[in-house]
């Protein structure tokens, strides 16, 4: 609840100061509105076909004004609330809006999402399970490699109860509506698991898109408006202003996770918050160093070694990619997750585990 009162408190900052100060209002509303320009652009092709046999001054006035009317919902208030506006905001960091409503026909059914489902609520239940057999003290004191697995599982932990939790939002919103789940609005159905990214700005894009536009709306794009109107050339130099425009939007986004974090484990548990801000500060520095080898002489020649080899190599090289990514995740885990160890999270759900009921007494 904490966590669903802080995204809505930062969507009506958005809304309400960011948006009018930075001008650009959120991609939610600008996607709802050109996907309902072209809709009302299609029913004027229409119109304008059935009737083009008449050549009227009626029907040209009809036109005029369709396309006039057209041109205001190109144009329309960013800043108007109406019925629809509020729904595709209220639903938007989960899922894109696409226009009018209307039962898709892609996607997938109820029954479609129930075997995935199934899937990650079983390898979540495995992981209650083995985190069970350890208390907190017994997981810290562990020696190297035990707790090397056993940061693997929290993490893992925290993975696959999103996963679960979106899928089943899914399967309930299907079921209940009779709509299918279009993966163009629910992304997070078909983004492959983080733990299969190759690049610390691979893994944050697959992570969950649950509060990332959110970040990008409230951070991101002002900070980096900021940076261009403040922070140019003429005060910074060419390279300067353009160092602050790449990384201080970036440092603003895993900021603000980072306060959202900190305030999860101070409310919860009156855990010291330094832990929160010094692992998003960490990976915001991990984003901006591997985009800057991806721009490298280095970066360009890996890529292209990548884009000119052969499928096994390629393959070899995703993977090394991999491993690298779940080292340096092992390396910087721990500053996340100690507040949830020390706490022993896992014992207090561990009986949601179909395994612990079965078979630990």
């Amino acid at each position: 609840m904490s966590v669903a009162s802080i995204a809505t408190v930062q969507r009506m900052v958005d809304l309400y100061y960011v948006q009018p100060w930075t001008g650009v209002p959120s991609r939610y509303f600008l996607v709802s509105r050109a996907a309902r320009a072209a809709e009302d652009a299609t029913a004027r092709s229409k119109k304008t076909d059935s009737s083009s046999a008449s050549s009227s001054p009626t029907s040209t006035k009809a036109t005029t004004t369709m396309a006039t009317t057209g041109s205001i919902v190109e144009t329309g208030d960013p800043l108007h609330w109406d019925k629809d506006r509020f729904q595709g905001e209220l639903w938007s960091p989960m899922r894109k809006q696409t226009g009018k409503k209307s039962a898709p026909t892609i996607g997938y059914s109820w029954k479609d999402l129930l075997p995935p489902f199934l899937i990650y609520y079983t390898i979540f239940d495995l992981i209650i399970y083995f985190m069970s057999f350890y208390t907190a003290s017994e997981m810290l004191s562990s020696p190297t490699l035990e707790y090397g697995l056993m940061v693997v599982a929290v993490c893992s932990f925290v993975i696959f109860y999103i996963r679960t939790t979106v899928f089943l939002t899914a399967i309930i919103y299907s079921a209940s509506t009779g709509n299918r789940a279009d993966p163009r609005e629910w992304t997070m159905l078909v983004s492959k698991l983080p733990v299969f990214a190759y690049s610390p700005t691979d893994f944050w894009i697959n992570w969950q898109t649950l509060f990332r536009y959110i970040w990008v709306d409230l951070g991101f794009n002002p900070v980096q408006r900021f940076c261009g109107k403040y922070l140019g050339p003429d005060r910074l130099g060419r390279r300067g202003s353009q160092l602050a425009r790449e990384v201080l939007p970036v440092f603003a986004v895993f900021l603000l996770s980072g306060i959202m974090h900190a305030y999860i484990v101070y409310a919860l548990w009156r855990e010291p918050i330094w832990s929160q801000l010094a692992y998003f500060g960490i990976q915001a520095m991990g984003v901006v160093v591997s985009k800057a080898i991806e721009r490298s002489a280095v970066g360009r020649a890996i890529q292209q070694s990548y884009n000119d080899g052969s499928a096994m190599k390629r393959r070899l090289m995703r993977g090394v990619g991999i491993l690298l990514m779940l080292v340096y995740h092992l390396v910087t885990a721990p500053f996340f997750i100690h507040p949830y160890q020390k706490q022993g999270m896992w014992l207090d759900i561990k009986d949601m585990s179909a395994l612990v009921r079965s078979f630990k007494k």
